[in-house]
């Protein structure tokens, strides 16, 4: 929420912004995760009857693997997109969308195509530091 001024002689008016949408709420939710811990107990005349604890997280498969999450049994760790939720990633300069770190440092954004200094000279780092590739060591 933001405070706008009215001009002279009006009151300060405060203003509603539009990115609190449902949506954006939810996908910082899921980006950020949110971890509930709690422990309930029931006692009477100072004697325990009943004892429960409760840990729920909410979180995208992607944030709770970054995170180290356990997942329930039977989860299936062995799929494509299980993969792609704990590969390397990091958030483009131009577009500010999350892409894998080697496809955004060695060639381009997928989203907006914006390429780094390291994909525009080639991906030759090791001939611009003064080094001569691995392959002309061994040719000669």
């Amino acid at each position: 929420m933001t405070v706008v001024g009215g001009g002279p002689g009006r009151a300060m008016e405060p203003q509603r912004e539009r990115e609190g949408t449902l949506a954006h709420v939810i996908e910082t939710l899921l980006d950020k995760g949110l971890v509930l811990n709690a422990d309930i107990m029931v006692s009477v005349a100072g004697v325990e009857l009943l004892g429960i604890r409760i840990r729920a997280a909410l979180a995208s498969f992607d944030t709770a693997a970054r995170y180290g999450l356990e997942f329930p049994s039977g989860t299936n760790t062995d799929t494509v997109a299980w993969r792609a939720a704990t590969e390397a990633k990091e958030t483009c300069p131009s577009c500010g969308k999350a892409s894998p770190t080697r496809q955004l440092l060695e060639e381009y954004c997928p989203w907006c195509g914006w390429q780094s200094a390291h994909a525009l000279r080639g991906g030759r780092a090791e001939e611009i530091a003064g080094h001569e590739p691995e392959e002309a060591h061994r040719d000669g």
